[in-house]
């Protein structure tokens, strides 16, 4: 059972003390990791997207934007409304503002979360890859929502060398026009988080390469966090002798199993290579596989259902 809030506080850094605001007007719905930001003159607060689960198995990935502003006696807030390329829907994405604009950077998408579609998750549980690996589609991209405008951007780094890799969660700072970044969570599996260790930088004015000041070379740099417990051990332990006493019974049915699961062969991916540079590269063949999982006959079909499909499929399999 998941509860959320939709309540806000200040903290006086002066007094030390919390404060409850009681805004006026409409307030976003309960929800979790809804990133504030602020305006370049202060004057009004930003809560971009958030999270929320309505059951145990269905999440939800909110995209509205709503202001916060305050008058001589009270504090207003407004949904508003935004416009131009918005982002994948994602959770656990880094934002930080500079001068008047909100820089987002990577994040995470469940397959279960609504909106995101499932055919791409039927598709991969065709395959003989992990489907519990598949389950999170990390990103690795940027974006800029222009505080005036309201207006969501795109942003294309000239050089794709030394990019950070997918992630969430990262910790994220501007300073004087230079955008540093570091760390942050991968899921191997839905028990394990690989905690990253790197550290980069990227010039907001130029955005022509990102700059690697400090890499994942060294062993205590990463850490695997896992729930197993010495009793699953012992399970597996149990478990292993078991399947050894049953190998000459149970081998037909377990070949036959993996008949039944088609092995998909897809390009390869190139070292270091961006999902936008393999899809890109890779288009025609993803967009042939959607076109088989939608039932579509024509060939030359590449209408939206299609192409989002056909980018999901091939995320999900750049990052099994």
């Amino acid at each position: 059972t998941f509860r959320y809030f939709n309540d806000l506080y200040s903290f006086c850094l002066d007094t030390f003390q919390w404060t409850q605001l009681k805004p006026m007007g409409q307030l976003p719905t309960p929800r979790s990791a809804a990133p504030i930001v602020t305006s370049q003159d202060g004057s009004t607060l930003f809560i971009i997207g958030g999270y929320s689960k309505e059951t145990d198995d269905k999440g939800v990935v909110h995209t509205d934007v709503f202001a916060l502003t305050q008058d001589e006696t009270s504090w207003q807030c407004r949904q508003v409304k935004v416009s131009g390329n918005k982002p994948d829907l994602r959770c656990g994405s880094s934002l930080q503002c500079y001068l008047n604009t909100c820089f987002l950077f990577g994040g995470v998408t469940d397959n279960d979360i609504e909106g995101v579609s499932n055919t791409a998750s039927a598709f991969l549980k065709t395959t003989k890859f992990d489907a519990t690996r598949m389950r999170s589609a990390f990103y690795n991209d940027l974006h800029r929502f222009d505080l005036n405008k309201l207006k969501w951007y795109p942003i294309d780094i000239k050089s794709v060398e030394s990019i950070p890799s997918s992630r969430m969660n990262a910790a994220m700072v501007i300073k004087q026009g230079i955008l540093y970044l570091y760390g942050g969570l991968r899921e191997l599996d839905e028990k394990k988080q690989y905690t990253l260790g790197d550290f980069y930088s990227l010039n907001l004015n130029k955005l022509d390469t990102w700059i690697c000041l400090h890499g994942e070379n060294q062993q205590s740099d990463v850490h695997i966090y896992s729930e197993s417990s010495s009793d699953d051990d012992d399970d597996d332990d149990v478990n292993m002798e078991n399947n050894d006493d049953d190998d000459d019974g149970s081998s037909s049915s377990s070949d036959d199993s993996e008949d039944e699961s088609i092995e998909i062969e897809a390009p390869d991916s190139i070292p270091n290579e961006t999902h936008d540079e393999y899809y890109n590269r890779t288009r025609e063949f993803w967009l042939s596989k959607a076109r088989k999982e939608l039932k579509i006959t024509d060939s030359t079909d590449e209408s939206v259902r299609v192409q989002h499909l056909a980018k999901q499929i091939s995320k999900l399999f750049l990052q099994s």
